[in-house]
């Protein structure tokens, strides 16, 4: 993920702690590839259930975002060669998009939000 954020100048969401910086612990700011050091998020328990219950009938095998991470581009020419960088990936296997970017998007559901979710799995043989 660090190497796809890098290659499209892209910035991870992350959350401060309480490490002497004078930034409040909790707070969000965005960080360069170079900067950034954890893994994405997990999924709680609680939201992976409720997910299975109320949108995916307990199907497991519907639930793709138990690992999450999120990059922020600064424009969509690096957003999209982001999607180039990993479509032509061998080792990753796209299962879906959701474009909340194009104009066929109602952003009134979300109040304007856009965003672009990708769904990847990692191929292992």
């Amino acid at each position: 993920v660090q190497q796809l954020s890098k290659s499209a100048s892209g910035e991870f969401l992350s959350r401060s702690t309480n490490d002497g910086s004078g930034e409040a612990a909790g707070s969000f700011h965005f960080v360069t590839a170079e900067h950034w050091n954890r893994t994405g998020g997990l999924k709680s328990i609680d939201r992976v259930i409720e997910k299975l219950t109320r949108v995916y009938q307990g199907n497991v095998s519907l639930l793709l975002d138990a690992v999450r991470q999120c990059i922020v581009f600064e424009s969509m020419h690096h957003l999209l060669q982001a999607m180039r960088t990993i479509m032509a990936d061998g080792e990753l296997q796209v299962v879906r998009i959701k474009n909340r970017m194009s104009d066929n998007y109602d952003a009134r559901q979300t109040g304007g939000y856009r965003d672009c979710l990708v769904h990847v799995r990692i191929k292992t043989e």
